[in-house]
This record gives C-alpha cells, structure tokens and sequence, in this order.
C-alpha cells in the first residue's frame, strides 16, 4: 500500500524513478499516473496450495520443502519508466 503513497510523488520526480506493485489491487488502474503491477492469479494460487496440504494430510512427509509457481499478468501502468542509458 506504500506505492499509493508514493505515486502523487512519483508524479513529480523525474524519469529516473519507477514503482510496480505486485499484487494485482484494481485501484491500480484508476490511480495517476496508474500503478504498474503484477496480477497474481490468487484463485490458481489457493487451489494448488489446498492441493498441496490435503496431500500433505493424507501422505505424511519428514521434508516440507515444495516450491510452485504461477503465471500471472502484468499491467502495464505509467508508473514505469523506461531505463536510460
């Protein structure tokens, strides 16, 4: 939530200075300038983690470690700027 904070800031600065956020919020869209953001796929994300434990509860295991990822979708604002060289 930091980033909305920032934002009306970020307005100001020059063009060295860029904010994402990674979670997806609709606000996202209708902030200036709007927000760059990662949308996560939360639904995929809660289905496998279920998955993952309901296997864990029927199969013990001594080892938890299990990594996953999902896709998600980028939303490209204007918060972004391109990289000067």
């Amino acid at each position: 939530m930091l980033q909305f904070r920032v934002l009306p800031i970020l307005k100001r600065l020059s063009d060295d200075i860029s904010i994402a956020g990674y979670d997806g919020i609709d606000i996202a869209k209708i902030l200036e300038p709007k927000l760059t953001t990662l949308c996560q796929d939360t639904a995929a994300i809660g289905r496998i983690a279920a998955e993952k434990l309901i296997d864990l509860i029927e199969n013990p295991k001594t080892t938890l470690i299990d990594r996953f990822s999902v896709d998600g979708t980028l939303f490209k604002g204007a918060s972004v700027k391109k990289i000067k060289k």
